[in-house]
């Protein structure tokens, strides 16, 4: 079977797309002996690798960037993709991605600000009655807002 992978994505001169895998072709897991893909300027950045194997074990693999200058690395934000070749899949298989910026709205909700913070799970406590301050029109207000997106 042919895998293809595909992603668009701008980058700047120096940077290469990288792409890391539980594959031996794709790095065993490893950025170190990660692939490089191959680029086309068309749609504005299109990235490519093909791989072929014969394997049905799940394929988990995510994209990263490394700067040929420096050698700094940008990733992707998120948890690695998963195919699973199925038996009857076609020959050539196209997995067209995008890239997942831990800017986009729709991950602000998975960010440590959130997980740990906001939607903390709540320990497990005996609810105290509120004090007081002595007047006898005091109003306690307690706010929980629960507004994901």
């Amino acid at each position: 079977m042919l895998i293809e992978f595909n992603i668009e994505y701008k980058t700047w001169f120096g940077q290469q797309l990288m792409l890391v895998g539980s594959h031996p072709l794709l790095g065993s897991g490893s950025e170190e002996k990660a692939t490089a893909m191959d680029y086309s300027p068309e749609n504005g950045g299109l990235w490519r690798f093909r791989l072929e194997t014969n394997a049905l074990d799940p394929l988990h693999y995510r994209y990263f960037i490394r700067n040929s200058g420096d050698g700094s690395v940008i990733r992707e934000w998120g948890r690695d993709r998963t195919y699973q070749p199925r038996e009857g899949d076609q020959e050539w298989v196209v997995l067209r991605d995008r890239w997942r910026p831990m800017s986009d709205p729709g991950y602000a909700l998975c960010s440590s600000a959130f997980t740990k913070a906001v939607f903390r799970p709540e320990e497990v406590t005996a609810d105290q009655p509120p004090r007081l301050s002595g007047k006898k029109k005091s109003v306690v207000i307690r706010f929980r807002p629960l507004a994901p997106r």
